[in-house]
This record gives structure tokens, sequence and C-alpha cells, in this order.
């Protein structure tokens, strides 16, 4: 999982120096976003390597549950910093959104290139099993 690690490392920072730019409201919704999504990610990703190891046939549910996961932590996140007034004055929840998804996108994307080398560096499997 090393293009998912150094993905998280470089999204998080990004995400500080625009916090730290934008500042108030709209920067602590940036990176309370960034970090969100990059850590809602990077659970998925770890939870679809387990899976591809231990059971290969079960990926495409691993994949679908990671999904799942990022929908509800976003849905929450937005409806918790949209309709709760304390939250709402710590957190913009556009700018939450915005850079949920931009963090969690960059990080899946790294898990499923890292879900790539592996499943390269299996063993391969013949694409023509039962033809003579």
């Amino acid at each position: 999982m090393f293009r998912t690690t150094i993905t998280t490392v470089i999204i998080l920072a990004g995400a500080a120096l625009i916090a730290w730019n934008l500042g108030g409201v709209v920067g602590s919704g940036v990176i309370v976003g960034a970090v969100c999504g990059a850590m809602v990610a990077s659970a998925g990703a770890g939870m679809q390597h387990k899976v591809i190891r231990t059971a290969p046939s079960r990926a495409f549910s691993a994949f679908t549950v990671g999904f799942f996961l990022k929908l509800v932590a976003a849905l929450t996140g937005a409806l918790a910093f949209r309709y709760v007034p304390a939250a709402a004055a710590l957190c913009d929840w556009k700018s939450f959104l915005l850079a949920f998804g931009v963090s969690a996108f960059s990080v899946m994307m790294a898990g499923v290139m890292d879900l790539m080398k592996f499943g390269a560096q299996r063993a391969p499997i013949a694409l023509d099993e039962g033809q003579a």
C-alpha cells in the first residue's frame, strides 16, 4: 500500500496548506473534509487489500462496502455541518464535501493502483484455459 500512503500524505499536506490560506470556517471545513475522506478511503483500501489476499472471489463486495462507507461518511458529515448549529459554527459544509470528495477519490485511486500492482505480482492465469 505504498501508493496509498504517499497519496494520503500528499493530499493531507495540500489540504493543510489550502486550509491555512483560507482560514476560518471554510479552512476548517477543508481540513476536516480532507482528513475524513482520506481516513475512510484508506480504511476501504485496507479492507479491499485484505479481502483480495484472503478471498479473491469476494472482491466486488469489498469494493461495494468501501463505496458505501464513503457515501455514509460524506452524507453524515454534510448533514451534520449543514443542520447542526454547533457543528456549522466550526466547519463549512460545502468546503467539507469538496475536500472529502477530492481526498477520497485520490486515495481510492491510489488504492486501486496498489491492488493492480498486487495482482500483477501474483501468478499469471492463462486466458485461453480449456482451449486446445
